[in-house]
C-alpha cells in the first residue's frame, strides 16, 4: 500500500559553471585632427584689421562592439514526487510488505500485526495446534465425528477409534470384522460373531471356548451355556435346544 506523503528535493541537474556570452564596446581607433578656426579683433585704435589664425586639435573616437565568453556557478534543483509505505507494511523491492511483530510460525503475515493460520494451527501467531475437537484454518471448524474419534487439525478427516467406521465413525465394523479400520478377520467358529472393536468372539448359544469351538458341557445348553438341561433318568440334552435324548427305556413326557 503506498502513499504520497512528502516531496523530496534532488540535485539531478548539474552543479557548477555554465557559458554565457558578454558584449562590451572597446576603442579600436583615436584619430588626431587639427581644427582651424578665425577670430576677428577690430582696434577701435586703428583701422587696422587684423586676423588671428589660430589652431586646435581634436580626437574623435572609433567604436566597435566586441564578444567573450564568460562563465558563472549556479545550481538548478529538480524535484519528483517519491511514495512511502503506509504504517504498519515496510519496503520490499517495489512492494509494501505488511509487518508482524511476532512471526507467524505454521502461517504468513497478511496484514500489520495479523497472521493467517495454516489448517491445524491456531493463536495469534499460529503456534498452537487445534485442539482435539476442532481443526482447519485457526481452528475454527469444529469436528462431527462420533464415537469418540478424533478429526485431522488439517483435513478435519474423521480418524475413527477401533471397532468403527464411516465418515463420521458413525457405523460399527461389518459382521467378521473387527480392530483398526475394521481390517481384521474374526476367527469364531459355529456361527459366532466378534465384538467390533476387541475381537473377542460371541458365541451362538450351545457353545463355548475362546473361539467358540467346543459345544457346551454336559448337562448345559444355551446362550452361554448358562441353562441347566430338564432331562432325567440318563438323558442328555442337545447344547443348542435343550432338547432331552432319553436312553432306552425312556420318553419324553408330553403335556
Amino acid at each position: 500500500m503506498l502513499s504520497d506523503v512528502f516531496i523530496e528535493s534532488l540535485f539531478v541537474g548539474w552543479t557548477g559553471e555554465s557559458a554565457f556570452t558578454q558584449s562590451f564596446s572597446v576603442v579600436v581607433k583615436i584619430i588626431h585632427c587639427k581644427l582651424t578656426f578665425f577670430v576677428l579683433y577690430i582696434s577701435v585704435v586703428s583701422a587696422t584689421h587684423l586676423l588671428t589664425l589660430i589652431p586646435l586639435l581634436c580626437l574623435c573616437h572609433l567604436h566597435r562592439i566586441s564578444y567573450k565568453t564568460a562563465y558563472r556557478r549556479g545550481v538548478r534543483t529538480m524535484y519528483r514526487r517519491r511514495s512511502q509505505c503506509c504504517p504498519g507494511f515496510y519496503e520490499s523491492g517495489e512492494l509494501c510488505v505488511p509487518l508482524c511483530t511476532e512471526e507467524c510460525a505454521h502461517g504468513r503475515c497478511v496484514s500489520p500485526d495479523t497472521c493467517q493460520c495454516e489448517p491445524g494451527w491456531g493463536g495469534l501467531d499460529c503456534s498452537s495446534g487445534c485442539e482435539s475437537d476442532f481443526w482447519g484454518p485457526h481452528c475454527s471448524n469444529r469436528c462431527q465425528c462420533r464415537n469418540g474419534a478424533k478429526c485431522n487439525p488439517i483435513t478435519g478427516a474423521c480418524v475413527c477409534t477401533d471397532g468403527y467406521q464411516g465418515w463420521r465413525c458413525e457405523e460399527p465394523c461389518d459382521p467378521n470384522f473387527y480392530g483398526k479400520d475394521c481390517l481384521l478377520e474374526c476367527q469364531c467358529l459355529n456361527g459366532a460373531t466378534c465384538h467390533h472393536q476387541t475381537g473377542e468372539c460371541l458365541c451362538a448359544p450351545g457353545y463355548t471356548g475362546a473361539f467358540c469351538e467346543e459345544p457346551c458341557p454336559p448337562g448345559k445348553h444355551g446362550p452361554l451355556c448358562e441353562h441347566h438341561c430338564p432331562c432325567q433318568n440318563g438323558g442328555t440334552c442337545h447344547h443348542v435346544t435343550g432338547e432331552c435324548s432319553c436312553p432306552a427305556g425312556w420318553m419324553v413326557r408330553t403335556t
